[in-house]
């Protein structure tokens, strides 16, 4: 068994791929033995002294070296059931170790060493190639102080190297990979400001507009949600020019045109929504076009995953020159300038039944509302 690859992951849970097959080692052995079994792959290129292991599992016990012996014991005759596991830890003389003999890989100790040779030899290539073992915080179901001070370690070194691939990005005008990037971190930490900031500058400078609009409405609210305080300003400032540091251009025909092809309906925040209505109003006046505000409310034990799916669904159902907007935790408000009298029915009935298909009524449901753009504002 020794000459096979043990591939350990310790980003998430604690879990071994053997044959590309994945085993949860917290699952097999238990929370105690895993997190012992934890401790020595990720000291597997090092002799664990008794003194090591006392004082970081035994600190408070009145028999340090029989708890050693006894959990040792333990753990080695679990690994046995195992087979592919078996004798992977060896007693040495200054204490124990991970067997020489085993060829093992550890997502951890592979991440740390290709960002270091990435940076070293300027290879931007090799840390990404490092961030991708990052897939979850470190030994994330421990709660040993041993985890959670590497935790915080490897979340902070994803972080500072995140942030260096990001910057090259910018500078490359790689729009795409600086907004994936920030996906990633904010995966981990979907309130950091700094990610969010970034986030929609990269958006922004991508000229994803209608995107970086839709998720700054997403993220203030839920960032007032969690951490009961406003969103940094400086985040909305880059959704205006005179803001912006440095002299803002001038606008130009080209600044106008955007490079994305149009698909589906316009999304715009729900105060821009408001301006729309006013200025379709005045359209009405002038042309009495049939303009019809169609309210759509999700009724459910969990509004913002319901929301999100009808909001899929109105977007894959509107027209190129629809516009709609979320309202709130639970409202969707659509715009929509319809031929003939009653399509409102029409148009609402298909969003509907579109959910409906999808969700169970009796576990979410759809209130509407619609009226004339003139009885909203007569």
């Amino acid at each position: 068994m020794a000459n096979n690859l043990l591939q350990f992951k310790m980003f998430g849970s604690f879990r071994v791929m053997y044959h590309n097959e994945s085993y949860d080692l917290e699952e097999m052995l238990g929370k105690q033995l895993s997190g012992l079994l934890a401790y020595f792959i990720y000291n597997c290129n090092k002799t664990i002294t008794k003194d090591s292991l006392i004082n970081t599992f035994w600190e408070d016990s009145d028999n340090p070296n029989s708890a050693i012996k006894y959990a040792i014991h333990r753990l080695r005759n679990k690994l046995k059931e195992t087979e592919f596991l078996d004798n992977i830890i060896v007693t040495q003389k200054l204490g124990y170790a991970v067997n020489p003999d085993f060829r093992i890989e550890v997502d951890c100790i592979e991440l740390e060493s290709l960002v270091n040779e990435g940076k070293r030899n300027n290879d931007l290539s090799k840390v990404e190639l490092g961030l991708e073992y990052y897939v979850g915080r470190f030994m994330s179901n421990s709660d040993m102080s041993w985890a959670i001070i590497n935790r915080n370690y490897y979340q902070n070194l994803v972080m500072d190297n995140s942030k260096l691939l990001y910057n090259q990005y910018i500078k490359d005008e790689d729009y795409a990979k600086a907004k994936i990037i920030c996906e990633n971190a904010l995966n981990f930490d979907e309130c950091n400001e700094d990610v969010i900031y970034a986030y929609v500058n990269a958006m922004i400078k991508g000229r994803k507009y209608n995107d970086a609009l839709k998720y700054y409405d997403y993220i203030s609210k839920k960032y007032q949600n969690v951490m009961n305080e406003p969103l940094d300003e400086r985040v909305s400032s880059l959704f205006a020019l005179g803001s912006l540091p440095n002299k803002a251009p001038e606008l130009s025909f080209d600044d106008m045109h955007n490079d994305e092809e149009f698909h589906g309906p316009l999304y715009c925040d729900s105060l821009s929504f408001k301006k729309m209505c006013e200025f379709e109003y005045r359209n009405y006046v002038r042309n009495k076009k049939r303009i019809y505000i169609i309210v759509l409310e999700v009724k459910s034990d969990n509004n913002a995953k319901y929301l999100e799916i009808l909001d899929n669904i109105v977007a894959k159902t509107l027209r190129i020159n629809d516009t709609y907007a979320r309202n709130g935790s639970n409202q969707i408000m659509i715009m929509v300038e319809l031929a003939n009298e009653n399509d409102e029915f029409i148009v609402t009935k298909r969003i509907v039944d579109r959910f409906y298909h999808r969700i169970d009524s009796k576990i979410c449901r759809i209130n509407y509302y619609h009226k004339s753009i003139d009885e909203i504002f007569d």
